[in-house]
């Protein structure tokens, strides 16, 4: 997936979660370092790339989770707070 912060100010991913999971887990970039407290940052004015080069949401324990199918997620961000999306499962 791919985020824009387009709003005046830096925010961030601080939480993913999804019914078909037993838990989603934020992973920085390059190196999986640790995320940070406030969560992963999203610069004002530009794109975050989630996946192999950059910060990645971990479905632990998944189930029924299938190409095509179409996924139930919440994100919670610091500044706009939860949003509600839909998301079709690729294949690898």
């Amino acid at each position: 997936m791919t985020v824009r912060d387009d709003s005046m100010a830096p925010e961030h991913l601080a939480f993913a979660g999804t019914p078909d999971a037993g838990r989603v887990a934020l992973e920085a970039g390059p190196g999986r370092a640790p995320v940070p407290a406030a969560g992963i940052l999203l610069p004002h004015g530009q794109e975050v790339a989630f996946g192999t080069r950059g910060p990645r949401l971990l479905l632990e324990d998944p189930h029924g989770i299938e190409p095509g199918r179409t996924v139930p997620f919440l994100l919670e961000f610091g500044v706009a707070g939860l949003v509600r999306l839909q998301a079709q499962v690729a294949s690898s």
